[in-house]
């Protein structure tokens, strides 16, 4: 097993531990971000299919089922996928859950009008070539002329992050020349304590921050076409007073959530 298929198992191990499987319980029926559904409305066309792409446990998916529209949703975690059935059983929602890998999603061709990819759900896969594959997929499914919504958390150097990213780019462009064993895989590459309800637990969760040119380049190499691209801050105060995409209170990254809307030519 290399570093990349680690950090996927580790990734969904940390997923399907019963304090994260609480948390995300607590946020499947919270609702879209104002800024999501502000793009969703412009976007997708009215009770066209869409797939919810990494929805967790289903925040996304039983919104989207509720403004009208013809809804699956896969997640490669077990346990979210079965908190979101029974979220969306309970209020008697019709979406088609299914566990699944993003890099291969077993979709037939062209069969969506949309995909919507939310909350870090991009950067939560280790892997440079992981994620390209996954916007192959994405537009390998999508109907000529669809949209894309991704959400992205961009690198930043500012508090808390400069050390971190210091001592990162050393690890991985002097350490490493020496043998030094890196626990990411790519630089940008970002692991944290999940904080729960002001506890900081021992799992520790992978997060991919980006730089602009790195995702413009992925969206480009898969064969889709950049759109648009919208900070969170823009589209709603709200959302920003919020810390909607927030890891914590310490890790604010709603300064740094941005939207890319992609098409498929």
């Amino acid at each position: 097993m290399n570093q990349t298929e680690n950090l996927v198992k580790e990734s969904v191990k940390e997923y399907g531990t019963a304090v994260v499987q609480n948390r995300y319980k607590k946020h499947s029926t919270s609702g879209l971000w104002e800024s999501e559904e502000t793009l969703i409305k412009k976007y997708f066309r009215a009770r066209s299919s869409i797939l919810d792409l990494a929805c967790g446990s289903g925040r996304s998916a039983l919104s989207l089922y509720q403004l009208g529209y013809n809804v699956t949703a896969i997640d490669l975690t077990p346990e979210m996928i079965a908190i979101a059935k029974a979220t969306a059983e309970e209020k008697g929602a019709e979406i088609i859950y299914q566990v699944g890998d993003a890099t291969n999603l077993g979709l037939a061709d062209e069969s969506f009008e949309g995909v919507l990819l939310p909350n870090n759900g991009l950067a939560s896969i280790p892997g440079h070539m992981n994620r390209l594959k996954v916007l192959q997929e994405i537009r390998r499914i999508l109907k000529p002329s669809s949209y894309v919504i991704l959400s992205i958390p961009l690198r930043h150097h500012g508090l808390p992050y400069t050390f971190y990213w210091l001592k990162t780019w050393v690890e991985f462009y002097v350490l490493a020349r020496f043998g030094y064993r890196i626990k990411g895989v790519d630089f940008g590459d970002f692991f944290y304590h999940r904080n729960n309800d002001g506890q900081i637990m021992d799992q520790v969760q992978f997060l991919h921050f980006f730089k602009h040119d790195e995702i413009k380049n992925l969206i480009e190499t898969s064969g889709l076409k950049l759109h648009d691209k919208q900070f969170m801050a823009k589209l709603s105060k709200v959302d920003v007073d919020s810390m909607c995409g927030s890891l914590s209170e310490k890790d604010n990254t709603e300064k740094i959530q941005i939207f890319y809307i992609c098409q498929k030519i």
